[in-house]
Protein backbone atom coordinates (compact mmCIF):
# COMPACT_ATOMS: atom_id res chain seq x y z
CA UNK A 1 0.00 0.00 0.00
CA UNK A 2 1.39 3.32 -0.64
CA UNK A 3 0.95 6.35 1.52
CA UNK A 4 1.67 9.94 1.32
CA UNK A 5 3.73 11.38 3.42
CA UNK A 6 1.57 13.74 5.16
CA UNK A 7 -0.93 11.02 5.88
CA UNK A 8 -2.22 9.72 8.88
CA UNK A 9 0.50 6.90 10.36
CA UNK A 10 -2.66 5.12 11.51
CA UNK A 11 -3.43 4.38 8.20
CA UNK A 12 -0.67 2.04 7.56
CA UNK A 13 -1.98 -1.56 8.23
CA UNK A 14 -0.50 -3.20 11.11
CA UNK A 15 -0.09 -6.63 9.17
CA UNK A 16 3.59 -7.17 8.72
CA UNK A 17 2.26 -9.05 5.58
CA UNK A 18 1.56 -6.00 3.60
CA UNK A 19 4.10 -3.60 1.99
CA UNK A 20 4.04 0.11 2.79
CA UNK A 21 5.67 2.30 0.50
CA UNK A 22 6.17 6.12 1.33
CA UNK A 23 5.61 8.32 -1.04
CA UNK A 24 7.73 11.19 -1.21
CA UNK A 25 8.45 14.43 -3.69
CA UNK A 26 11.91 15.45 -4.94
CA UNK A 27 11.46 19.16 -3.73
CA UNK A 28 11.34 17.64 0.35
CA UNK A 29 14.68 18.96 1.85
CA UNK A 30 17.40 16.66 2.40
CA UNK A 31 17.30 16.06 5.93
CA UNK A 32 13.58 14.50 5.90
CA UNK A 33 14.73 12.22 3.09
CA UNK A 34 17.32 10.90 4.37
CA UNK A 35 15.31 10.18 7.64
CA UNK A 36 12.88 7.46 5.75
CA UNK A 37 16.05 5.45 5.99
CA UNK A 38 14.84 5.00 9.23
CA UNK A 39 11.23 4.44 8.61
CA UNK A 40 9.34 1.44 8.81
CA UNK A 41 8.36 1.39 5.30
CA UNK A 42 9.66 -0.93 2.08
CA UNK A 43 9.82 1.20 -0.52
CA UNK A 44 9.57 5.11 -1.34
CA UNK A 45 7.15 6.26 -4.21
CA UNK A 46 8.91 9.29 -6.21
CA UNK A 47 5.41 10.81 -7.30
CA UNK A 48 6.73 13.97 -8.68
CA UNK A 49 9.35 12.53 -11.28
CA UNK A 50 9.38 11.57 -14.18
CA UNK A 51 5.90 12.77 -14.81
CA UNK A 52 5.48 10.70 -18.30
CA UNK A 53 3.61 13.90 -19.95
CA UNK A 54 6.58 13.94 -22.55
CA UNK A 55 10.22 12.14 -22.72
CA UNK A 56 12.78 12.36 -20.31
CA UNK A 57 14.92 14.97 -19.67
CA UNK A 58 18.44 15.67 -17.76
CA UNK A 59 17.12 16.92 -14.71
CA UNK A 60 14.48 14.03 -14.18
CA UNK A 61 17.47 11.94 -13.90
CA UNK A 62 19.89 14.31 -12.03
CA UNK A 63 16.73 14.50 -8.84
CA UNK A 64 16.19 11.02 -9.07
CA UNK A 65 20.47 10.13 -8.73
CA UNK A 66 20.08 12.62 -5.69
CA UNK A 67 17.38 10.91 -4.29
CA UNK A 68 19.33 7.55 -4.57
CA UNK A 69 22.35 9.09 -3.52
CA UNK A 70 19.77 10.18 -0.21
CA UNK A 71 17.56 6.90 0.42
CA UNK A 72 18.62 3.17 0.86
CA UNK A 73 14.92 1.69 0.40
CA UNK A 74 13.93 0.51 -3.02
CA UNK A 75 12.91 3.68 -5.42
CA UNK A 76 9.98 3.57 -7.28
CA UNK A 77 9.09 5.96 -10.38
CA UNK A 78 5.88 6.37 -12.44
CA UNK A 79 6.39 5.80 -16.10
CA UNK A 80 4.33 5.54 -19.18
CA UNK A 81 3.63 1.90 -20.38
CA UNK A 82 5.23 2.48 -23.40
CA UNK A 83 8.28 4.19 -22.15
CA UNK A 84 11.20 3.90 -24.45
CA UNK A 85 13.79 1.22 -23.41
CA UNK A 86 16.58 3.67 -23.78
CA UNK A 87 14.90 5.74 -21.02
CA UNK A 88 13.93 3.27 -19.13
CA UNK A 89 18.01 2.17 -18.63
CA UNK A 90 18.41 5.78 -18.09
CA UNK A 91 15.90 5.45 -15.47
CA UNK A 92 17.52 2.01 -14.21
CA UNK A 93 21.15 3.76 -14.33
CA UNK A 94 20.05 6.80 -12.34
CA UNK A 95 19.00 4.44 -9.05
CA UNK A 96 15.07 3.96 -9.95
CA UNK A 97 14.62 -0.06 -8.57
CA UNK A 98 11.18 -0.25 -10.00
CA UNK A 99 8.43 1.00 -12.23
CA UNK A 100 4.56 1.79 -11.49
CA UNK A 101 2.69 2.09 -14.46
CA UNK A 102 -1.21 3.79 -14.58
CA UNK A 103 -2.44 1.83 -17.91
CA UNK A 104 -5.58 0.86 -19.29
CA UNK A 105 -6.56 -3.01 -19.27
CA UNK A 106 -7.02 -2.98 -22.65
CA UNK A 107 -3.35 -2.29 -23.17
CA UNK A 108 -1.88 -5.31 -21.34
CA UNK A 109 0.29 -5.40 -24.16
CA UNK A 110 2.11 -2.60 -23.41
CA UNK A 111 2.84 -4.16 -20.15
CA UNK A 112 4.36 -6.78 -22.12
CA UNK A 113 7.03 -4.87 -23.28
CA UNK A 114 7.45 -3.27 -20.37
CA UNK A 115 8.33 -6.53 -18.88
CA UNK A 116 10.35 -7.33 -21.80
CA UNK A 117 12.50 -4.31 -21.62
CA UNK A 118 12.91 -4.48 -17.89
CA UNK A 119 14.79 -8.13 -18.21
CA UNK A 120 16.91 -6.84 -20.71
CA UNK A 121 18.55 -4.52 -17.98
CA UNK A 122 22.00 -5.37 -16.84
CA UNK A 123 22.81 -6.10 -13.21
CA UNK A 124 23.38 -3.44 -10.59
CA UNK A 125 26.58 -3.22 -8.66
CA UNK A 126 25.92 -4.24 -5.36
CA UNK A 127 27.42 -0.77 -3.71
CA UNK A 128 23.82 0.90 -4.73
CA UNK A 129 22.18 0.64 -1.16
CA UNK A 130 24.30 1.46 2.14
CA UNK A 131 27.48 1.36 1.48
CA UNK A 132 28.41 5.13 1.57
CA UNK A 133 31.31 6.53 2.89
CA UNK A 134 32.43 9.18 4.11
CA UNK A 135 35.10 11.47 2.48
CA UNK A 136 37.11 14.01 4.36
CA UNK A 137 39.52 16.52 3.08
CA UNK A 138 42.65 16.70 3.62
CA UNK A 139 46.07 18.35 2.63
CA UNK A 140 47.70 17.42 -0.58
CA UNK A 141 50.93 15.71 1.41
CA UNK A 142 51.25 14.69 4.71
CA UNK A 143 52.67 16.50 7.62
CA UNK A 144 55.51 15.89 9.36
CA UNK A 145 56.48 17.66 12.75
CA UNK A 146 59.66 19.56 12.40
CA UNK A 147 62.61 17.72 13.68
CA UNK A 148 64.11 18.83 16.62
CA UNK A 149 67.31 21.48 16.50
CA UNK A 150 70.96 19.64 16.84
CA UNK A 151 72.50 19.79 19.68
CA UNK A 152 75.92 20.77 17.97
CA UNK A 153 74.07 23.57 16.28
CA UNK A 154 73.43 25.32 19.79
CA UNK A 155 76.70 24.78 20.86
CA UNK A 156 78.35 26.32 17.62
CA UNK A 157 75.60 29.43 18.50
CA UNK A 158 77.39 30.00 22.43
Amino acid sequence: MAFPAAGPVAAAPPDKKVGKILQVESSMDDGLLRAVNDLPVDAVLVVDTPDGAGPLVWHQLMILQHLAHLISRPLVVPVPADIPPEELKALWEAGADGVIVEMDVAKTGELKGLRQAIDKLPRRSAHRHGHLEAMLPHAGGESRPAPPPDEEEEEEDE
